[in-house]
């Protein structure tokens, strides 16, 4: 396979919008953990003097909204959320020094009220340890993988309309997050005599009751799954090494991006014809449209993506610190025209 790459010095011509895009708050250390899909909000924690918590950030520049705040600001932290429109979700860590200690909640953009989803199990009054969560969430539905209470792993749907939670898988269920492809719920079981590799299969549920579903043809064929993203026109995942993408009325998936050595593919999310992921020292960006991939600045960035919305995350500093200063830029990718083809096969960066 002969992925096509650009060097990312082709990308600053359409980085350049994000320049008038900044989002910040005076005084206010600012993390953004998810934008909405038509770009409007940034999701963020923020750390003030005199508070700390889950805000939303008009990327217009017109203020912010507190949302939730923290019980303990020097343990608690956002580690994942995701926004349908009217629902924001997230998962909250509250201690660093164990994943297994979490709360998911939620807040209704509507009514302004913040539910309590689902809080960690505990055993003999102790977290139970395993991988963090993520929830994410579709038309009012949250689901997300977590540790049971025997040690094992559980995939929960819950209504945020009628607060009913329903385990539709335990056992030996894959760690990678759960992903909402409307209108269906897709996550992967692994084999049971397969290796340590994350061998399985994928199984898709009606994202509304729960059912069972067959899958399509190219979700069935995924025997290693990492993370997977969708949107509307797009299914995407990886094993970790490959970028694999498909299309509905496409007969088969493409393999569009491996991972140079010693570099892996993690955190998929779509923001239109680009999917981005978060590699080894920074993020990434695919072109669907050209086949082109190019490396995101900075050293050590991020990235969050929905609908036409692409968030940059940049550090200003390398230095190690609780609250790093950041330089956070939004586009609406709807504004980028195809990144140039290149025929190299290696990865350019700066």
């Amino acid at each position: 396979m002969q992925p096509r790459t650009i060097d990312v010095s082709a990308l600053w011509p359409k980085i350049r919008v994000l320049n008038r895009g900044l989002v910040e708050i005076p005084g206010a250390w600012v993390n953004p953990f998810t934008v909405s899909g038509d770009g409007r909000l940034v999701f963020a924690t923020i750390h003030t003097d005199d508070w700390a918590g889950v805000a939303a950030i008009p990327t217009d520049g017109s203020g912010y909204t507190r949302i939730f705040q923290f019980a303990n600001p020097d343990m608690d932290q956002v580690t994942g959320g995701s926004f349908d429109g009217r629902w924001l979700v997230w998962s909250e860590s509250h201690d660093p020094a164990d994943r297994g200690d979490w709360s998911i909640r939620a807040w209704d953009a509507e009514s302004g009220q913040v539910q309590t989803v689902a809080e960690a199990p505990r055993k003999d009054g102790r977290t139970i340890p395993g991988p963090f969560v993520f929830p994410t969430v579709d038309h009012g539905m949250v689901a997300w993988a977590q540790t049971s209470p025997e040690g094992g792993r559980e995939i929960h749907l819950y209504s945020l309309a009628d607060r009913r939670d329903r385990i539709l898988a335990a056992g030996d269920v894959g760690r990678s997050p759960v992903t909402f492809w409307w209108p269906y719920i897709i996550w992967q079981v692994r084999d049971q005599s397969g290796p340590e590799d994350r061998a399985g299969r994928v199984m898709t549920a009606d994202a509304t009751t729960g059912e069972p579903v067959e899958p399509t043809p190219a979700p069935a064929a995924i025997r290693h799954l990492w993370f997977m993203a969708a949107s509307e026109s797009v299914l995407a995942w990886t094993d970790g090494g490959i970028l694999w993408v498909w299309r509905p009325g496409e007969a088969a998936a493409r393999a569009v991006f491996r991972a140079p050595d010693g570099d892996y593919i993690q955190f998929l999310s779509i923001a239109g014809d680009l999917t981005t992921w978060d590699g080894v020292t920074g993020p990434w960006v695919a072109d669907l449209r050209s086949g082109s991939v190019a490396k995101l600045p900075q050293l050590y960035g991020g990235r969050h993506a929905r609908g036409t919305a692409l968030l940059v995350v940049e550090p200003t500093s390398q230095v190690r610190s609780r609250h790093p200063p950041l330089r956070i830029r939004f586009a609406d990718v709807g504004q980028f025209e195809p990144l140039p083809t290149c025929a190299s096969s290696t990865p350019e960066t700066d």
